[in-house]
């Protein structure tokens, strides 16, 4: 007889150790958090970097969109000995208004298209203009924000509530035993 009320003082004991359990978790961690004022708000922005770079860009579209006239000095022939193998400097030493230009006889008025080309991609739109113009790699700066709002809440305390509990108790006989119970109650302090 003597063994069979310690075995049932402490299967009591578990039944009451988990009820206190079971209340803690769901006090904390469900009513509380429904209930509160936000007192106050503070907003945290880090503001991040990324750089894409692309190291061949292809053009998507050419369009000339001017014509200029220059005057450049003429292929000549490689002499053995020459310094001056491929071309020469024009200069032109009279500039004054009222004097025709002479071109020296070793230029030629040449027309040069000056040609406007697009390059485009998903996060990139750039524009290249000049005689055969070519974009030879691009960065792309991407900005990113990382904003983190915390919201400080004073808990308000609920006066009613409702709580249901697992314990022991003495029953009419005297004897102790296992109880579920739901009590309702008002908080006072």
């Amino acid at each position: 007889m003597e063994k069979k009320k310690l075995g049932d003082f402490f299967v009591m004991l578990i039944v009451v150790l988990f009820g206190f359990i079971l209340g803690y978790v769901v006090g904390a961690f469900v009513l509380d958090h429904a209930v509160g004022n936000v007192t106050e708000e503070k907003q945290t922005t880090i503001t991040k970097w990324d750089t894409v770079y692309i190291a061949s860009p292809v053009a998507n579209d050419s369009t000339t969109t001017d014509y200029i006239v220059r005057w450049l000095p003429t292929a000549k022939e490689k002499r053995e000995g020459s310094a001056d193998e491929h071309h020469q400097e024009l200069v032109v030493n009279d500039t004054s208004p009222d004097k025709v230009f002479q071109p020296p006889n070793d230029s030629a008025a040449v027309i040069i298209p000056i040609v406007q080309k697009k390059y485009e991609g998903d996060e990139y739109t750039a524009w290249v203009s000049g005689y055969e113009p070519h974009l030879d790699s691009i960065n792309i700066f991407r900005r990113t924000d990382i904003v983190t709002k915390t919201l400080y809440i004073e808990k308000k305390r609920r006066r009613w509530g409702c709580v249901v509990g697992v314990g022991a108790g003495v029953n009419v006989k005297g004897e102790v035993q296992p109880t579920l119970g739901v009590t309702f109650g008002y908080r006072l302090f």
